[in-house]
């Protein structure tokens, strides 16, 4: 946990470990003492990689990385490559520009500085994307004018629980796109389970048929909501599952290795409501 504390002329951060119950509430203060106290200051990493009781991850150049679930023996390759897709779309759905192709950075390179710290690593990536800065005027295909787009991920890696936090930032340059982070995954199921308003609700992979609703003059999306959280799971195997805050897009993709867990980071869009090709008028 994390707590700010505003002095007379200094803000502290400080961290600790705390373990709580499932139910109920615990106080910490902060509390000086006589003597000053072991600051632990933390530490370059230099191989991009870092290992502890529970995982192995491994940095790639792209900045990507593969992650070892000691406990399970999966390996997890190419977690949180980016992606990103020209999106025709609005405020209410997105739209694929037909035959346009995803731009990832699978095949770029980033910068990784990685630190250790008393509760874990601390890696940080910078991945520099060229995209085209947006639509052709006709909106049929992506313009032939690029710009560089940075984009900077914190990825914590935790030594006491099987967590590993990302945080990411950007300034967005890019209009008419939709950028995604990408988990694959080996595992293989047919369904997932989300979080909803209420509920927890099972969906399957990729889309949905719609029932007694094939017909409707709205055709159906691979992504799905999320309150919280999307968990992939095959029995037996193991899992994985993405939680998030305010980020309510999601999709689970079929691919040759297994599931895809795919986040999406935001949209830019230029219409708040129009007609789709796939929707008729909203």
């Amino acid at each position: 946990q994390k707590a700010r504390y505003k002095g007379a002329h200094t803000m502290l951060k400080v961290s600790w470990l705390a373990n709580f119950d499932g139910f109920g509430f615990y106080l910490f203060f902060l509390i000086p003492k006589k003597k000053d106290a072991l600051l632990l200051k933390p530490e370059p990493i230099v191989t991009n990689s870092y290992e502890n009781s529970w995982c192995m991850v491994k940095f790639s150049s792209n900045g990507s990385f593969d992650l070892t679930d000691k406990r399970s023996g999966l390996v997890y390759r190419n977690l949180h490559y980016l992606e990103d897709q020209a999106d025709g779309g609005d405020g209410y759905d997105f739209y694929a520009i037909p035959g346009d192709k995803p731009i990832t950075t699978l095949q770029g390179s980033a910068k990784i500085l990685g630190e250790k710290t008393p509760f874990g690593a601390i890696f940080k990536i910078q991945y520099i994307i060229t995209l085209p800065a947006s639509l052709s005027e006709d909106r049929v295909k992506r313009s032939e004018i690029t710009i560089p787009q940075i984009v900077r991920s914190k990825i914590r890696i935790m030594d006491h629980t099987p967590t590993i936090e990302i945080s990411t930032k950007l300034e967005n340059q890019i209009k008419d796109h939709r950028l995604r982070a990408v988990f694959p995954t080996p595992l293989k199921s047919d369904k997932v389970a989300a979080g909803s308003i209420f509920d927890v609700v099972e969906r399957g992979i990729g889309i949905e048929g719609q029932g007694p609703f094939d017909r409707w003059v709205q055709q159906a999306e691979p992504t799905s909501h999320t309150s919280n959280f999307v968990d992939l799971y095959q029995p037996t195997v193991g899992s994985m599952a993405l939680f998030n805050k305010g980020m309510p897009e999601y999709e689970a993709r079929g691919y040759e290795g297994g599931v895809e867990l795919i986040q999406t980071l935001f949209r830019s869009v230029a219409f708040e409501g129009g007609n789709l090709p796939t929707r008729g008028g909203a």
